[in-house]
């Protein structure tokens, strides 16, 4: 597992590197995040998945932004929980999508974030 996590970070290094040399200057966003959590006996002896300890559930996620002019982010968004199931809500920010689906409780990027809400979708797609 670990050289399996070695060599995707080695891929997505140079992808980086690769994205800045050929657009030098203009904005880019990368957002990168893993497709699962695992648990690999570090605390317990058990390698796998399950919610019992937060390595099987919690997984790596970053943003790399390059956008000259770009609105302030929160001060606080290095500590604020990231759910993925969410993330459509700041990817619509960041694209400047706009959508009757979007709500700025459920955007990480917005002052009125709120983790611990419900997710409740509407049946006619209108924002509560």
């Amino acid at each position: 597992y670990d050289d399996a996590v070695y060599c995707g970070s080695q891929v997505l290094g140079r992808m980086l590197q690769l994205l800045d040399q050929q657009r030098p200057g203009r904005a880019l966003e990368v957002l990168f995040f893993s497709d699962h959590g695992q648990e690999v006996g570090h605390r317990t002896d058990f390698a796998g998945h399950s919610q019992a300890e937060r390595a099987g559930y919690a997984i790596p996620m970053f943003w790399w932004s390059r956008t000259p002019g770009a609105t302030p982010l929160p001060a606080d968004l290095a500590q604020r929980p990231f759910r993925l199931d969410w993330a459509d809500h700041a990817l619509q920010r960041l694209l400047g999508i706009e959508s009757a689906w979007y709500r700025r409780e459920f955007d990480v990027l917005d002052t009125a974030y709120s983790p611990n809400k419900r997710a409740e979708p509407a049946l006619d797609g209108a924002e509560r």
